[in-house]
């Protein structure tokens, strides 16, 4: 096991377990990414992780969200392929970095974002809501290549004295106040 590995584990441990969760009928709710329902959420993990997988780690086979039959079981086969080449010895130090920044860090933002569509407990562990918050507060420019993706939106205001992880989901382009609309 690596560094990088139990650090994935973590983190894929926490969104496994809001998979989990998600009631059957929540999976249809809309989510705090515009235009993306719960299901949503977790295919863009699955194949964003395919994509990384296969350009940055050579894993020509990576899993894709449409290859299965529910949310849980397609991020299970996501997450053993990463958690299989972040725990290799053999993984050249420049690519499992690129996955921990890539795919992991991505984890605990969308961990809220399946959480509050699925009305779960959107509470981001407080060393990850550190992590992004330190690392949202550096260059702008680093996060302005990811806007204009439209991997994260326009910065959402939120008072000065709002509790840190509003301020880092504001920063993110979501509404820390988001509620799913009534069923």
């Amino acid at each position: 096991m690596t560094e990088a590995g139990d650090q994935y584990r973590r983190r894929a441990d926490r969104f496994e377990a809001l998979i989990g969760g998600a009631a059957l009928e929540r999976w249809a709710s809309r989510s705090p990414c515009e235009g993306w329902l719960a299901r949503d959420v977790v295919a863009h993990v699955v194949d964003y992780s395919a994509q990384v997988l296969r350009e940055k780690a050579g894993v020509p086979d990576a899993p894709a969200f449409a290859d299965y039959d529910d949310p849980a079981t397609a991020f299970r086969a996501t997450r053993q392929v990463i958690q299989s080449v972040l725990d290799d010895p053999g993984t050249p130090p420049k690519v499992a970095t690129h996955l921990v920044w890539s795919l992991s860090f991505d984890l605990p933002q969308h961990g809220w974002d399946l959480a509050a569509a699925t009305g779960q407990d959107p509470t981001m562990d407080p060393e990850e809501v550190e992590l992004l918050w330190g690392s949202l507060n550096g260059d702008p420019r680093s996060w302005d290549w990811q806007r204009a993706r439209g991997w994260y939106g326009t910065p959402v205001p939120v008072p000065a004295d709002a509790p840190i992880q509003d301020r880092v989901l504001g920063l993110l382009g979501r509404d820390p106040s988001w509620t799913p609309p009534p069923a």
